[in-house]
C-alpha cells in the first residue's frame, strides 16, 4: 500500500490510463471544470474585519468580500469595471468599497456610487454581487443570483440555534464529490470500518439541490467496534446525512440511538464540511464540528466534551477512509445493487443547477 501520507494531492490520475480504461465523464458529477449552485466556504471569519476586503477565487471566478462599517459583509466580483484592478487593493469607505487605482466607488449590490474625476456617473455600471453570510466560524458565498436557501444546519438541527467551529482546512486527494458518496456508501462499512451492517436508507429532498439520506442498521455481534458502537449507541447505528448544492456535507451521528436497557439517549454529534474545487482537479475542504447551543455552564462543558469527542471520532474515521483516495482515479463503471445508495448521489449530483461561473463553452451547460 501506498503511504497516504506522502501522496500527491492532485489531480494527475485523470490523465492516467486513457488508452486502457477510458474515464467516464459526467455533466457535473467530479467535473473539476465546473461549479455548481451552492454554498461555498472562503475564509475564517476573523480574516475580513471591520472596513476590509478580501479577494477569493474559485476555479477561475474571483470575487471580492468587503465588511462595512456595520458589520456587514457585501461580496461581488472582484475586477472594477474601470480598468480592472482587484477591489480587494482599495479601501472600505462607510457600506461601500473604493478601487485604488482610480477611485470607483461601488456599494454592497454593486452599483457604482461616486468616481473621482466627475460628478455624472457612467451608465450602466454595475459590478455583480451574490449572497454572503457568516456561519460556524466560516464566511460563505452562494455561486449565483440569489440563494434559494441559507447555509444550511445539520440534520436534527433545523429551528434550533446552533454553535459551530472550524477547526481545520485540508486539501483532498480528489474531489469533493467523491468524498461526498463516501458518506453513504454502504458497502465500506464492511470493508473498511469492520462493520458488516445491513442499511437501510431513505432519501428526501428538503429544497431544491438538498437532499437527506437517513441510514440505520445493527450493529454486528462481533467485533471490538460493534461492540464499542453497542455500548455507546445502542443495538443499531442510525445516521443521517445532508447534501446541499454539490459543495456542503454534514453527516449527523446519535440521531435515533437510544440503549434500551438505560433509556440513555446518546447526543447527536455533527460534522459539516465546506468543498471548494481546485484548478489542479482536486478539492479543498474545510471542517466544521456544529452541534445545538446549551444555556448556562452546564451547558457549555457538555458541548466543549462533545467538540472532544467529535474530533476524536474525526480522526478515527479519518485513518481507515483516507487510505482509498490516494491516486484515485474515481470511475463507477461496475455498478451492482449493494451500489445503489452511492449511485443514487452520483445521479442526483450530476442534474444540479449550474452556477454562471461555469464557463459558457463547457459540454456541461448544454
Amino acid at each position: 500500500m501506498h503511504d497516504w501520507k506522502t501522496a500527491p494531492r492532485n489531480g494527475q490520475t485523470r490523465q492516467e490510463n486513457l488508452l486502457t480504461q477510458p474515464l467516464r465523464n459526467f455533466r457535473a458529477f467530479n467535473n473539476p471544470k465546473l461549479v455548481t449552485e451552492g454554498w461555498y466556504p472562503l475564509c475564517s471569519v476573523k480574516e475580513v474585519r471591520r472596513l476590509t476586503a478580501k479577494s477569493f477565487t474559485i476555479l477561475n471566478q474571483r470575487v471580492v468580500v468587503y465588511r462595512g462599517e456595520s458589520g456587514k459583509l457585501n461580496a461581488m466580483d472582484a475586477f472594477c469595471p474601470h480598468m480592472g484592478a482587484d477591489l480587494s487593493n482599495g479601501k472600505v469607505i462607510g457600506e461601500e468599497i473604493e478601487c485604488y487605482f482610480h477611485q470607483w466607488r461601488f456599494c454592497g449590490s454593486g452599483k457604482l456610487t461616486k468616481i473621482q474625476c466627475q460628478e455624472k456617473l457612467p451608465n450602466g455600471v454595475q459590478l455583480r454581487s451574490y449572497p454572503v453570510e457568516e456561519k460556524y466560524g466560516t464566511i460563505w458565498i452562494f455561486a449565483g443570483d440569489k440563494a434559494p436557501y441559507p447555509v444550511p444546519n445539520p440534520p436534527g438541527l433545523d429551528g434550533k440555534e446552533t454553535v459551530g467551529i472550524r477547526i481545520a482546512r485540508r486539501t483532498l486527494f480528489v474531489h469533493h464529490h467523491i468524498i461526498m458518496v463516501g458518506g453513504i456508501d454502504m458497502q465500506h462499512f464492511g470493508t473498511v470500518h469492520q462493520l458488516d451492517i445491513n442499511f437501510n436508507f431513505d432519501i428526501s429532498e428538503k429544497h431544491e439541490g438538498v437532499f437527506d439520506w437517513k441510514v440505520g442498521g445493527e450493529f454486528p455481534k462481533l467485533g471490538w467496534r460493534a461492540k464499542l458502537g453497542r455500548l455507546l449507541l445502542g443495538n443499531s447505528l442510525d445516521y443521517q446525512a445532508r447534501f446541499a448544492g454539490g459543495s456542503v456535507v454534514t453527516l449527523s451521528y446519535g440521531t435515533n440511538s437510544e440503549k434500551k436497557q438505560s433509556g440513555f439517549k446518546f447526543p447527536q454529534v455533527h460534522i459539516f464540511w465546506g468543498n471548494v474545487p481546485l484548478l489542479n482537479g482536486v478539492s479543498q475542504s474545510d471542517i466544521h464540528i456544529v452541534m445545538e447551543k446549551r444555556a448556562g455552564i452546564w451547558g457549555r462543558i457538555v458541548n466543549a466534551a462533545l467538540f472532544a469527542f467529535t474530533i476524536a471520532l474525526l480522526f478515527l474515521l479519518r485513518d481507515d477512509d483516507i487510505k482509498a483516495f490516494p491516486y484515485m482515479r474515481f470511475d463507477p463503471k461496475t455498478i451492482i445493487p449493494a451500489d445503489q445508495s452511492a449511485f443514487r448521489l452520483i445521479s442526483l449530483l450530476d442534474k444540479l443547477k449550474l452556477s454562471p461561473w461555469t464557463p459558457l463553452d463547457d459540454d456541461s451547460k448544454t
